[in-house]
C-alpha cells in the first residue's frame, strides 16, 4: 500500500516488510502520529504541497534560501565530467574520504574491529546483533543530534554539517554559502551540531543520515526544492565529489523524492547476467579499487567475486580505475535497478566478497557498498563492532 509505511507508525509490531523501518525508525512526536492517522480517513484532511511557484520571495523556509543560484551543479546530480578514485585530488576529482579532525583514530580502530565475513554474512537479514547496535547508536548519538532526527527543520541542518569539508578554507566556503541562504533559526541549528558532528565516529554517519529520512519526508515542497539545492551547492564547493557525498547524494534522491514528485518505479527488463556485464564490472570494479591501496590488490579481490558470476553467464571484467567514474557507476546503478531480484541479490553477495576480501572494510568501502545495496533496494545491515558508536 502506498501509506503502508505512514501507518506503521500506530503498529505494535513492524507492518511493512522493509527491514530499515527495524533497524533505524524512531517514533515522530504524538501529533505528527495523529496527523498520519487522519490521512488515511481521506484526502480531505492533508493540505495539499504549494506549488513550487507560489513560494513567497525573500527570506526561504529554515532549510532553503532566498533565489537559486546556478552553478556547475545545476540541473546535474553529479558532475558530468569523469570522476575518478584519486589518491591526490583533482578537479572534477572521485576523491577518497579525508579523516575529520580527531576521529582518524577512532576510525581506523572501529573498522580494525569488524571481521568482515561476520558482518557480511546477513546482508539483507537483519540479526539479533543488529537490532542491538541500533539501540546502541540512538544512545551514543549526543542528545541534540538525536532530537535532530525527529524534525524535519534540525534534520536538515544535521545533513548540512555532515557535508562540510574538512578542509578549512572548504568549510569556511560553505558556511558563509549557508549563512547566505538560511534563516538565523536554521543558523542557530547549524551551530549547535557542528561540535557534535565533528566528533562522531565516521562508520555512524551514513546509518545517521538513513535516521533522519523519516524526518526529512515531513517537509513541505518549497523546503524540499531548497534542501536539495543547498545539498548540491554543498557538494560541489570543493569541485570534488567523494564517495560519503555520493552515497549521501543518491540516498537522499531515492528516499525522498517519491514523497514530493511522481517516480516510476523500475520494471524488471535484465533477467540474466550476460545483459549486466558491464554493470557489474563496473561496481565491483569500483568497490575493488576503492578497498584497496594497489591495482593488484584491487584484482585479486576483484576475481575472488566474480567467480561466481561468471558461472552465471556474466562475461565480468577487471576495470582500471580511470573507468569507475561516477558517471559510470550511475549508468550502472540505474541498469542493475532493472534487473530480477535473484540476479540482484547474486550480484550483492559478490559486492560482499570483494569487500571481504581483504578481512576487513573501511569507511569508502562501506559507503560506496551501502550506495549500491540501497539503489538496487536490497539495504545491507549496519557494520558491527564493539566500539562503532562511541564518539572521540
Amino acid at each position: 500500500s502506498p501509506r503502508a509505511e505512514e501507518a506503521s507508525h500506530i503498529f505494535f509490531c513492524n507492518g511493512i516488510e522493509d527491514d530499515r523501518i527495524r533497524l533505524t525508525s524512531t517514533h515522530p512526536p504524538l501529533d505528527e502520529r495523529i496527523k498520519r492517522i487522519q490521512t488515511m480517513m481521506g484526502e480531505s484532511f492533508v493540505p495539499e504541497p504549494k506549488p513550487m511557484e507560489e513560494h513567497a520571495a525573500g527570506r526561504s523556509p529554515d532549510v532553503g534560501f532566498q533565489e537559486p543560484e546556478a552553478g556547475p551543479r545545476s540541473g546535474s546530480r553529479f558532475p558530468s565530467e569523469p570522476v575518478r578514485v584519486a589518491d591526490e585530488p583533482e578537479e572534477g576529482t572521485f576523491v577518497k574520504r579525508l579523516s575529520l579532525p580527531g576521529v582518524g583514530a577512532a576510525k581506523s580502530s572501529a573498522f580494525a574491529g569488524i571481521d568482515a565475513k561476520l558482518a557480511l554474512a546477513n546482508v539483507g537479514v537483519p540479526v539479533a546483533r543488529h537490532l542491538v547496535y541500533a539501540a546502541e547508536l540512538m544512545e551514543a548519538l549526543p542528545e541534540p543530534v538525536r532530537r535532530a532526527t525527529r524534525d524535519p527543520r534540525r534534520a536538515t541542518a544535521l545533513i548540512y554539517v555532515l557535508l562540510l569539508s574538512p578542509v578549512e578554507s572548504v568549510r569556511e566556503a560553505q558556511l558563509r554559502l549557508l549563512k547566505s541562504r538560511l534563516s538565523s533559526e536554521a543558523c542557530l541549528n547549524l551551530n549547535t551540531f557542528l561540535s557534535h558532528v565533528r566528533d562522531l565516529n565516521e562508520l555512524i554517519k551514513i546509518p545517521l543520515v538513513e535516521l533522519t529520512f523519516a524526518a526529512l519526508r515531513r517537509m513541505s515542497l518549497p523546503e524540499y526544492a531548497a534542501f536539495m539545492e543547498n545539498t548540491s551547492a554543498l557538494i560541489a564547493a570543493d569541485r570534488q565529489v567523494d564517495l560519503f557525498e555520493f552515497a549521501l547524494r543518491k540516498m537522499l534522491h531515492r528516499h525522498l523524492e517519491p514523497k514530493f514528485k511522481p517516480v516510476p518505479k523500475p520494471d524488471t527488463r535484465h533477467t540474466t547476467l550476460g545483459e549486466l556485464s558491464t554493470a557489474c564490472s563496473t561496481l565491483l570494479s569500483a568497490l575493488a579499487h576503492t578497498g584497496q591501496d594497489t591495482t593488484q590488490a584491487a584484482q585479486t579481490a576483484f576475481e575472488r567475486a566474480v567467480h561466481a558470476l561468471k558461472l552465471a553467464g556474466g562475461n565480468i571484467k577487471f576495470l582500471a580505475m580511470g573507468d569507475c567514474t561516477f558517471n559510470a557507476i550511475e549508468a550502472a546503478l540505474d541498469d542493475l535497478a532493472e534487473a530480477a531480484a535473484p540476479l540482484k541479490k547474486l550480484f550483492l553477495d559478490a559486492c560482499a566478497q570483494t569487500v571481504a576480501a581483504d578481512g576487513r572494510i573501511r569507511p569508502r568501502e562501506a559507503e560506496l557498498l551501502r550506495a549500491i545495496a540501497d539503489a538496487l533496494d536490497c539495504p545491507i545491515p549496519p557494520f558491527v563492532s564493539r566500539d562503532v558508536c562511541k564518539t572521540t
